[in-house]
């Protein structure tokens, strides 16, 4: 009895885990499950430089109106441009490191 119990709910996970996998894009109709993760990293990769940049030059843009203003103001503009700046180095970098480290992979 307890063994039937145990068969059924196999069968119904097994079920339900071949469900799941027919169904997912990444799975489904045959499609070869890498090409569709390296698709997906590379659209993320762009839409991620994309607001990345567009944060940046908002406060490039926010950092030199607080030039413009009061001491206080300069120095802080002065501290977050530096940051700014660092941060468009980063993502730079990362956007060409992803296709470097898919390359090595044979990807």
């Amino acid at each position: 009895m307890k063994n039937l119990k145990i068969k059924q709910i196999w069968a119904a996970l097994t079920a339900a885990l071949t469900s799941f996998l027919l169904t997912t894009p990444v799975f489904a109709a045959g499609k070869d499950p890498f090409s569709s993760v390296t698709s997906g990293a590379e659209q993320a990769q762009g839409q991620f430089s994309t607001l990345g940049f567009a944060i940046a030059v908002t406060m490039l843009i926010v950092a030199g109106i607080g030039l413009m203003l009061s001491q206080k103001m300069r120095e802080w503009a002065k501290g977050h441009i530096i940051y700014v700046i660092i941060g468009v180095v980063v993502i730079v970098l990362a956007s060409q490191a992803v296709p470097f480290i898919k390359d090595m992979f044979g990807g």
